[in-house]
């Protein structure tokens, strides 16, 4: 079951979003290189 969210910005989304896939990502030490590798590109577009 999921919730909406509901954020104030276009500001407040991204750094939720960023917080959310940094949370997700620790929890994934084992994938950390190739996350580096494939999805860096679009995490610089986040920020």
């Amino acid at each position: 079951n999921a919730s909406p969210i509901v954020v104030a910005s276009e500001s407040a989304f991204r750094t939720l979003a960023r917080r959310l896939f940094n949370t997700l990502t620790d929890r994934l030490g084992f994938a950390k290189s190739w996350i580096d590798q494939f999805l860096s590109p679009y995490l610089q577009k986040l920020s």
